[in-house]
C-alpha cells in the first residue's frame, strides 16, 4: 500500500473523472426535468381546454382571469357541481390523470 499524499497526475485524473461523472449527471437530470415540465404543461392545457369548453354547458364564465389562472362562477351551485363532475371526469378519462389540475379557484 501507498503511504502519503498521492501525486498530481493521480489526483487530476481522478478530479476529472469526478467531475465529467457528475456533469453528466446533471446534465441527464436536467434533461429528465425539462421533459417533466413539457408533460405538466401539456396536461394544464389539456385540462384549461376541458374546463373552459364546459362553461356554456352548464351557464358558466370566467369571471376572472390572472396570468394562466381563472376563475369561474356559475348561475346556481347545482350547475357548477355538474360543471365539476363533468370535467372532472372528461380530464380523467382523457389520459391526463395524475397531472397537476390548474386554475379552478
Amino acid at each position: 500500500e501507498r503511504e502519503g499524499p498521492l501525486p498530481p497526475t493521480c489526483l487530476d485524473a481522478a478530479l476529472r473523472k469526478a467531475l465529467d461523472s457528475l456533469a453528466s449527471q446533471a446534465q441527464a437530470q436536467s434533461q429528465s426535468l425539462k421533459k417533466r415540465q413539457k408533460m405538466l404543461n401539456e396536461a394544464g392545457k389539456s385540462f384549461e381546454a376541458i374546463a373552459r369548453g364546459h362553461l356554456a354547458d352548464h351557464r358558466g364564465y370566467e369571471s376572472q382571469v390572472v396570468g394562466a389562472n381563472f376563475m369561474l362562477a356559475f348561475a346556481t351551485v347545482e350547475e357548477a357541481m355538474s360543471w365539476a363532475a363533468r370535467t372532472q371526469a372528461d380530464h380523467y378519462y382523457s389520459g391526463t390523470r395524475g397531472s397537476r389540475s390548474r386554475g379552478i379557484a
